[in-house]
């Protein structure tokens, strides 16, 4: 049995080792999802379960909003070695202070965002965002302030957009039994156009 075999084998439950080993064999050591995989894996999750909601607190309480997801997709870009464009679109309530005075807020935020991703424990998750744009649909007084708020800073909503994302995958390695089989293997992810290419030990 040649060293990589006998590597597989140790450790694991022999089922396993000899779908991993069956792959080796085949002379595949790498795994494919494509976009439009992932994102009907995000809408499902976003149908299924109830509404993901995001608390940000705007610059020491000048305005505090809460924000409930109602769209959410990725496109999966070569450019840079490898880029995930995000597109995210969520309800906003809450309540701003301008000249001392609470406003309430009821608006749509539809926010552009670049990510990275990272696999933890067969799961998939964006990581690190940072907002390239951000519109507020409505003409209100308090719209305006919110534009003008996010104008100066993104820093808020991206610290409270890594907490959601840290918590939540958007994929889990459980859809087929070649995924249950490797998932714990995995071992880095290479973003392809239009495609995720995981790779496993």
């Amino acid at each position: 049995m040649s060293p990589i075999i006998r590597t597989f084998f140790s450790g694991k439950r022999p089922v396993v080792a000899l779908c991993l080993v069956a792959v080796l064999m085949s002379g595949c050591n790498s795994y494919r999802l494509s976009e439009a995989l992932l994102n009907e894996e995000i809408e499902a999750r976003l149908v299924t379960r109830s509404t993901p909601h995001i608390f940000v607190d705007v610059d020491d309480n000048f305005a505090t909003l809460n924000l409930f997801i109602k769209g959410l997709s990725i496109d999966l870009l070569a450019e840079n070695g490898g880029s995930v464009k995000v597109h995210l679109g969520a309800n906003t309530q809450g309540m701003l202070f301008a000249l001392n005075e609470p406003v309430a807020i009821s608006t749509h935020l539809r926010v552009t965002l670049w990510s990275n991703l990272v696999v933890k424990e067969g799961s998939i998750y964006l990581t690190q965002p940072k907002i390239s744009h951000i519109q507020i649909q409505g003409d209100n007084f308090s719209d305006d302030i919110l534009r003008t708020a996010f104008a100066s800073s993104h820093l808020y909503l991206e610290q409270a957009l890594a907490g959601y994302f840290y918590k939540t995958p958007i994929y889990e390695l459980t859809h087929s039994n070649i995924e249950k089989t490797t998932k714990r293997d995995v071992k880095n992810v290479r973003i392809k156009k239009d495609a995720l290419l995981l790779t496993f030990y």
